[in-house]
């Protein structure tokens, strides 16, 4: 494996892993665009597969009964705004 492939492989697992540490829980699998806006990320949990697309803001807001939860197979859109203002909010996956 050359340097500049063995940089790639770790340039890739590179954002995953910072963003996991910002989130209430974060699980594997997780697709993450570019451009993505976060505020209050400690209110969000986001379940296996999620995937969020470019210009996405993510919004876990900051009052005490906020939380924001994306469930399992999850996908927002580019350039959605999802908001957690005044209580919580929830997005499952349904079968």
């Amino acid at each position: 494996m050359s340097f500049a492939s063995f940089c790639s492989v770790i340039l890739v697992g590179l954002p995953e892993m910072a963003y996991k540490s910002l989130f209430r829980e974060c699980a594997g699998g997780v697709i993450w665009g570019k451009g993505i806006v976060l505020r209050a990320p400690g209110n969000i949990t986001i379940g296996e597969r999620v995937a969020i697309d470019d210009l996405t803001q993510l919004d876990g807001g900051t009052a005490e009964a906020c939380s924001t939860v994306i469930g399992k197979g999850s996908v927002i859109c580019k350039g959605c705004v999802i908001q957690s203002k005044l209580g919580p909010l929830t997005m499952v996956q349904v079968i």
